[in-house]
């Protein structure tokens, strides 16, 4: 993608950025970024962090919760199996949908995410001509820790001569 304009700010929020499925993938983005940024730009990153595989049960679907509204009630399941090799999460989420206690619907979604951990994210963006310039470890821009819930990466475009 090539902006008309560069851009002051480029956000990827919600962990969409683990979307992206293998490291060439990721890397063809932050390189993307860095092309379409000002030279005063930012690019704020959100990313799984390894709190997200606290709980994981490969290959098992566990009960989340039940949702209701007026007329039905949602029940909603999930199965993840995170390999470890391949760095990739596979999830899947079903929700049935009762109406006076009567099956009425199933949906199924299912999505991967490429788990990528902080030390590899800072050698790419350091290949893609940005800098980290600080990781937050959560939206309030509290510090980040291998605990925190989220991790959001300030980047800036390299300036020329720096490191």
């Amino acid at each position: 993608y090539v902006a008309s304009e560069k851009q002051d700010a480029i956000i990827v929020p919600l962990t969409s950025f683990n979307y992206l499925t293998s490291t060439e993938e990721q890397m063809a983005c932050l390189n993307n970024m860095s092309n379409n940024l000002n030279s005063d730009g930012i690019a704020i990153v959100e990313l799984l962090t390894p709190s997200t595989f606290k709980g994981i049960n490969n290959g098992h679907f566990s009960f989340v919760k039940s949702l209701y509204d007026n007329k039905s009630r949602y029940d909603y399941y999930r199965k993840t199996n995170y390999d470890d090799r391949t760095k990739t999460i596979l999830q899947q989420r079903i929700f049935y949908q009762y109406i006076n206690n009567r099956l009425v619907n199933i949906d199924c979604l299912r999505w991967a995410n490429h788990y990528i951990d902080m030390k590899q994210m800072c050698e790419m963006v350091d290949n893609s001509n940005m800098v980290v310039e600080q990781v937050y470890g959560d939206c309030d821009l509290s510090p980040y820790k291998k605990e925190s819930p989220d991790a959001f990466l300030k980047l800036r475009k390299r300036r020329y001569g720096s490191s």
